[in-house]
């Protein structure tokens, strides 16, 4: 692992995902139990980031709470992606027997990987508490674009290395650790 950058929201994690988003330059593959509408900022960076010719991927649950809603979803994205020409690609997530549902939330944009809690839900990056680690490296990038695939596929080929394991424990204890010497300043007003 080259580097890791912990965003949190509401603070900076909307600005950043859109930043990395932008500054792709060849592929975007996108994890995500549900996009909250059409109109999600981050979804429409990934249809910009298509109209720019990036290899776009959303891959999204097929669990039978959102089925419904990510099915409209990808019809309206495959009609987008045929009538403009984009590289743009949708599929509901089939785990047959490799796992029990989708419920991943991340990015896997050129040498970075997003993974945490963020979902493309206004109310998460708006109003939550939600946080991620942007983890950048070849290595990382290498696993985390075999599941994707197998995920994409619906086939599950790609046990956890030991090393990459190890490695997620250690960003995420040093993001732990981070965010415990992050202090927010709130005003205090003066009583009379």
């Amino acid at each position: 692992m080259d580097r890791a950058e912990l965003v949190v929201a509401p603070d900076n994690a909307a600005d950043r995902l859109h930043e990395l988003i932008a500054e792709a330059e060849e592929t975007l593959w996108v994890k995500q139990v549900s996009v909250s509408d059409r109109e999600m900022p981050l979804l429409q960076a990934l249809v910009d980031a298509a109209e720019r010719g990036i290899d776009v991927r959303l891959l999204l649950s097929s669990a039978w709470y959102v089925e419904e809603e990510n099915s409209r979803l990808a019809r309206w994205l495959e009609e987008q992606a045929d009538r403009h020409e984009l590289p743009l690609k949708m599929r509901l997530a089939e785990p047959d027997g490799a796992f029990d549902r989708l419920h991943a939330k991340g990015i896997i944009a050129d040498d970075s990987v997003v993974v945490g809690s963020i979902n493309w839900i206004n109310n998460s990056v708006q109003n939550n508490r939600e946080t991620a680690v942007i983890l950048h490296g070849e290595e990382l990038v290498s696993y985390f674009r075999a599941v994707h695939a197998a995920d994409w596929s619906g086939e599950d080929d790609s046990p956890m290395p030991i090393w990459l394991l190890a490695v997620v424990v250690i960003a995420a204890v040093l993001a732990i650790a981070f965010a415990r010497t992050v202090r927010f300043r709130q005003e205090r007003r003066a009583t009379r």
